[in-house]
Order: structure tokens, then C-alpha cells, then sequence
């Protein structure tokens, strides 16, 4: 069993979709655009194919409904790569850092069997994924719980270590149903940060800097205490908040020294430390998981 990973949707969080982006090509006035996306192909129609009904099957009725606007609708079966323009700014950066890391990487995306087997092969970055649920395919759809009880059976994963990513609330909602955490996707730096409080990212070359400057060069890191070694690491938990001044006293700790009992002395040092941690950790406070060696 995989005991931590975090799993993604597809639209709208990794990548950027919208039906206007193909038709403001094929539709030049404003109004006419509106009123097709509106009425004619529509989220709403669309979403049938994401249900898992076929595509070609869907245009066929439609232009039969619609058949002065054929060759438009016939446009949606054959150019649906085009409602697609790119990836959301920062995300598919953030899946390379999580691979990287050693994270594993699962999907599910409410999209339609047959546009998926023409999108999929044109982005590598779902080669970093070790499994993608499609909707279509499996005719389960977001936020139906049965989707991500499926999820949880074959990606073999812990729900209580997982981290589930999708724009919409009732999404992230129906995954938390079944014992998966969510996180509501507004943009990629609010993502990061979620995945650095939850130890999916560690900042570890800012804690290697930090105790560089620290321990290496100046000393403060631990000693003997009480005929015992001491040293900072034993005192950092493994999970959980810690704020800069939390870090410090820490090192006073491991030094063997109150700094309470001559702060005239002690506490132009415990500034500069606490200095330090803010400079190197890029905050006042982080997550345990992130002070840890990296040399």
C-alpha cells in the first residue's frame, strides 16, 4: 500500500479549458459566440461524453438539432484538442517537484473517453503519473464517492496520506467523503504552500543553508549536556508546526544554556538566530518536515 500521495484533476488545474478557446477561432462576433457555448455546445451537453457517452454518437443528434450550425458542432468532435490551450501557470511545474521528490502521482479527471485517448498522448507530463481514473472510461463520474473508492482500490493507497486537487468544492468535498483530504485549486503558489504544510515538499537546502550558518560556521547546534551528547535534531519532531523562536530556544537547548537567565547576554543572540531561520526557511514558521539534512 502506497502510504502517501497526492492526486490530481486534470481541467482547470492542470491544464487550462474552456469551449470558447476553440469556437472564438470558428465564431468572430462576441454574441454569436455566446449564445453557441450557451445553447447549442455547452458545458452542460458536454459533460455527457465526460459520463461516458460516446462522442460521435453526441455530434450526431446534435447536428440533426442543429443543422445549420454542422459544420461547428462536427468542429467539437474533431478539434477538441484546441478547447485546451496550455498548461495553468505553475502546475506542471509542481508535478515535476513532486515526482522529483519521490511523491507518487495519480489522476482523476472528469473527462471523455475518446478526447482523452487524443489528449493524453500529447503530454508527457502524464508519464510522472503512476495511474489516471477517467471518467469516461469507468462511466463514474466527480463527485460521485464510487469514483474515488475506485481511486483508493487500484491506486493501492492509504486515503488518510493521500491529497486530493480539483477546482470544483463539490469535488474536493466528495473525495473527503471517503477519508482523502482536498485542497480547493485557486492557483499554484497557494497549492505549493498547502503541499509544504502537509510534507510534500521539503525545504531542504533552505535548512542546509540554515544550519550551515548555524552550526557549521558558528557553533550553535548542541554539545554535552549532562555528560550526554545534545544536539538540535533530537529536539525537531517529525511533523507539526514550528516557529522560528520555537527553532531557537531549541538550539539553546542543545547547547545546554537558559537563555532566560542573562537575557542581556543571551538574547541579541537568540534575534540573530531567529534572523537566520526566517532568512534560510523563507518564513517564521514552516512544518517540521522541513528541517532536515539534505548534505
Amino acid at each position: 500500500m502506497i502510504d502517501r500521495c497526492v492526486i490530481f484533476d486534470v481541467g482547470k488545474v492542470l491544464f487550462d479549458w474552456d469551449l470558447r478557446h476553440l469556437f472564438a477561432k470558428l465564431i468572430a462576433d462576441e454574441q454569436e459566440l455566446e449564445y453557441f457555448v450557451g445553447n447549442i455546445i455547452t458545458p452542460g451537453w458536454h459533460f455527457q461524453h465526460d459520463a461516458g457517452r460516446p462522442a460521435a454518437e453526441m455530434v450526431a443528434e446534435r447536428k440533426l438539432e442543429y443543422p445549420d450550425h454542422a459544420a461547428l458542432i462536427d468542429a467539437y468532435g474533431t478539434r477538441f484538442n484546441e478547447t485546451i490551450p496550455g498548461p495553468v501557470s505553475g502546475s506542471l511545474e509542481l508535478v515535476e517537484r513532486l515526482d522529483a521528490a519521490g511523491v507518487p502521482l495519480f489522476a482523476i479527471t472528469n473527462f471523455g473517453h475518446d478526447f482523452w485517448e487524443g489528449f493524453r498522448p500529447t503530454q508527457p507530463v502524464f508519464d510522472r503519473f503512476h495511474d489516471i481514473i477517467v471518467s469516461g472510461t469507468e462511466k463514474l463520474m466527480k463527485p460521485d464517492p464510487a469514483i474515488y473508492r475506485l481511486a483508493i482500490a487500484r491506486f493501492g493507497i492509504d486515503p488518510a496520506g493521500a491529497l486530493f486537487i480539483d477546482d470544483v468544492a463539490a469535488n474536493v468535498a466528495g473525495a473527503e467523503s471517503v477519508g482523502i483530504a482536498g485542497h480547493v485549486f485557486r492557483d499554484a503558489e497557494t497549492l505549493e504552500s498547502e503541499l509544504f504544510d502537509r510534507g510534500f515538499f521539503r525545504n531542504e537546502a533552505g535548512f542546509d543553508a540554515l544550519m550551515d550558518e548555524c552550526c557549521i560556521r558558528f557553533g550553535w547546534c548542541g554539545g554535552i549536556v549532562e555528560d550526554e551528547p545534545s544536539h538540535v535534531d533530537m529536539f525537531i519532531p517529525e511533523s507539526g508546526p514550528v516557529a522560528a523562536y520555537q527553532f531557537v530556544d531549541w538550539l539553546f537547548e542543545a547547547e545546554g544554556i537558559d537563555w532566560t537567565n542573562d537575557p542581556d547576554k543571551w538574547g541579541k543572540h537568540r534575534e540573530w538566530l531567529k534572523d537566520a531561520f526566517v532568512r534560510h526557511m523563507k518564513s517564521d514558521v514552516v512544518d517540521a518536515s522541513a528541517l532536515k539534512w539534505n548534505l
